[in-house]
């Protein structure tokens, strides 16, 4: 198993070992304490010892073991002696600050739970903290489920030490929340600070308001402005609800400083504090924004937490507005479009037999823009058995072909695979030999192979190429299987349908029409 290991991080080619590593991490499953230590060591030589590789990309392979033992100790908890700790910290102090793997190794030591691990992940956090704010989730939430160790001398040294820095200070507020909210700790932790949490609620919606407004430092980059505005909103979140918990009454101004903010999601999480403090003006500002459906989730939910649920207009609680509220949701998350579109509207809704449910689901597209007039992004995304939008332009697709693009996007199956031509070539080069000479003999121009893709005991060969007499047309997808070719066209130049999304809506063609009448597409 060292040997094994050793070998995978010595491999110059990084995507080769990532590979290598992914087989890796699944074989120490049954690792014991004493080889788990083993590989410790060798990953403290590979950071801490090793200057042929590239900082960033040492963290993301020792990031998959840690992750992997992390899961082990969830599932079958070791005991770790003080070396090994300090081999675990040793490690942190290595890793740049901007990776994931400070985070997954803070879980780590939290997951470890002992008074000693504990100490370490405090020092860390409150000394040189994490500075990757997407993976942060990842240090605190083995917490959650090991209570014991919530009390309030940690809370107090979280405070002092660590909330200082923006990246924590939203979790560790979170944190302090769900144990007040939980039973856990009574009064809530952060209750002596109550004050200066809602100062720091007025100075945080005061900051978001001049940006708003575009009062901002001239030599602010872009970049900057968006990740100002990123942990501000993160931390004004628990600011909110803190404010609610502790029923500061003293917080309204600030909490309605917080809503008069253009922001969507700051002024449901002020109106519902407002709620929750007997404010009428935070009721009916709550019950109003049900109509944005970018937050109308979080917005039901509270209204029914509160009791104002039949106070809501069933116009924005029935099925399609729900189907709306996911989407809008999913396109407002940063790894997506990052804010709510202008404008949604629902092209097709219908009920059928998708993959992997056994009876028939509600399907909903919409049409989303960002925009207005003819500079408009347009695009259409699909709610209901998944959520899911594709970056090439699919407006012009018919709505089977719709359909199945994320019918066949979403599928995964042991039978349903993609290899690289060139490989195909070696791993089954009577197989491609036979679909090339068919290739060959259609009359398509431009005709280039890429892939071979296997469907449930079907091959196909995936090829660029163009239609007949089309010699000035973009490259489209040509599929090729023993029994007939399709071609999927390209679609707008400016985002085209690549040769992996046709393949996704040949693939879910073939899924709906067995189960649905394509006649009811038409």
């Amino acid at each position: 198993m060292i040997q094994a290991l050793s070998h995978i991080l010595e491999m110059e080619d990084f995507a080769e070992q990532q590979r290598a590593m992914l087989k890796f991490v699944t074989e120490i499953q049954t690792a014991n304490q004493t080889e788990l230590s083993q590989i410790l060591d060798v990953l403290i030589e590979f950071c801490c010892h090793n200057s042929n590789t590239d900082d960033a990309n040492r963290a993301q392979i020792v990031e998959m073991v840690i992750g992997r033992i992390t899961q082990i100790q969830k599932n079958s908890p070791l005991a770790w002696s003080p070396l090994e700790l300090q081999g675990i910290a040793q490690i942190y102090d290595w890793a740049p600050d901007q990776t994931n793997l400070r985070n997954q190794l803070l879980g780590l030591l939290a997951t470890i739970n002992t008074e000693p691990a504990l100490a370490l992940w405090e020092s860390r956090l409150c000394n040189d903290p994490p500075q990757h704010r997407a993976g942060i989730v990842l240090a605190f939430a083995p917490l959650l489920h090991n209570q014991s160790h919530l009390t309030q001398p940690l809370f107090d040294k979280l405070f002092a030490g660590a909330f200082s820095h923006l990246p924590v200070a939203a979790a560790i507020l979170d944190l302090a929340n769900y144990a007040f909210r939980q039973g856990v700790l009574s009064p809530h932790p952060a209750q002596g600070r109550v004050e200066q949490l809602s100062e720091l609620l007025g100075q945080l919606a005061g900051q978001m308001a001049r940006i708003e407004e575009g009062t901002i430092p001239e030599n602010w980059e872009p970049l900057q402005i968006s990740q100002t505005v990123s942990d501000a909103v993160a931390l004004m979140i628990p600011l909110c609800d803190a404010m609610a918990l502790m029923e500061h009454h003293q917080a309204i101004g600030k909490l309605n400083q917080t809503l008069d903010l253009k922001h969507r999601r700051l002024q449901t999480e002020a109106a519902a504090a407002l709620a929750k403090l007997d404010d009428e003006a935070g009721r009916n500002a709550l019950i109003g924004l049900a109509e944005h459906a970018n937050v109308r989730t979080r917005v039901l939910a509270y209204a029914d937490e509160l009791g104002l649920g039949n106070q809501i207009s069933l116009e924005y609680q029935g099925d399609i507005a729900t189907a709306e509220a996911h989407l809008a949701t999913w396109l407002c998350e940063p790894e997506q479009m990052g804010i709510a579109p202008s404008e949604m509207v629902l092209v097709d809704n219908r009920e059928l037999y998708w993959p992997s449910y056994e009876h028939p689901v509600q399907c909903y597209l919409f049409q989303y823009s960002y925009g207005t007039g003819e500079q408009a992004y347009r695009n259409i995304a699909m709610s209901g058995p998944l959520t899911h939008a594709f970056s090439a332009d699919i407006t012009q697709l018919t709505k089977l072909d719709t359909y199945a693009a994320f019918a066949g996007w979403q599928t995964t199956h042991q039978e349903v695979f993609v290899v690289p031509y060139d490989r195909a070539t070696k791993a089954m080069p009577g197989v491609v030999s036979n679909l090339v000479r068919q290739m060959n003999d259609l009359d398509y121009l431009d005709m280039t192979p890429l892939a071979l893709a296997g469907f449930f005991g079907e091959y196909q060969l995936i090829a660029s190429a163009k239609m007949p007499d089309q010699e000035e047309a973009s490259l489209g997808t040509l599929m090729v299987s023993n029994d007939r070719a399709d071609w999927i066209g390209p679609g707008n130049p400016a985002a085209p349908i690549d040769w992996q999304l046709a393949l996704d809506i040949w693939r879910g063609r073939r899924l709906l029409a067995n189960f649905n009448s394509v006649e009811q597409f038409e």
